[in-house]
């Protein structure tokens, strides 16, 4: 009867092959909470260990661990690949813009960020108040933030993706 192979051996044997083609290699194993697969091998009796797939693709291939505080990162946008070229050695500024510059990362800006107090509506509607000469701190206690939040709205510093209407602009101005 035919030895069975872990994921593990199986991965092993597709990086020691090195024939990677063009195509991405999907992981099939377990992955993690974020789609990325991981790999559980052994690292002595009764201890097994958990790694990135792509990233111990990634240093098997190099015949080297990543430089401390680099992750390996993908050009395919495949999570579960593991084809060592479509990785590459990045840093985690690398890692953040690549995801910007790829729309992979959700915007945080404004409501949509989780501590978000107020509303792209409230911040329009506080611009409104204040140009209409309403004092900062009334503006504040209207929407539940201090006098420091709306003095910072009003002159453009935070919430700056809301734009109040030209006639505000005109009349905050002057």
């Amino acid at each position: 009867m035919k030895e069975r192979r872990t994921n593990f051996q199986r991965f092993l044997e597709i990086i020691r092959d090195g024939d990677f083609g063009d195509s991405c290699i999907e992981w099939w194993g377990g992955k993690n909470s974020h789609g990325y697969g991981l790999v559980t091998f052994s690292v002595r009796a009764g201890l097994e260990g958990r790694m990135y797939v792509h990233r111990l693709a990634l240093e098997l291939v190099l015949d080297r661990e990543l430089k401390d505080g680099f992750f390996a990162l993908h050009t395919c946008d495949n999570r579960i690949c593991f084809n060592p070229m479509h990785l590459y050695e990045g840093t985690p500024s690398q890692n953040t813009q690549d995801s910007h510059d790829r729309a992979r990362r959700p915007s945080r800006k404004g409501s949509k960020h989780p501590l978000s107090k107020l509303t792209e509506k409230d911040v329009a509607e506080m611009i409104r108040m204040g140009s209409q000469g309403m004092l900062q701190r009334e503006i504040g206690k209207v929407f539940g933030v201090n006098q420091q939040t709306v003095s910072k709205i009003l002159r453009g510093d935070r919430w700056t993706h809301v734009k109040a209407s030209q006639e505000t602009k005109s009349s905050i101005a002057h």
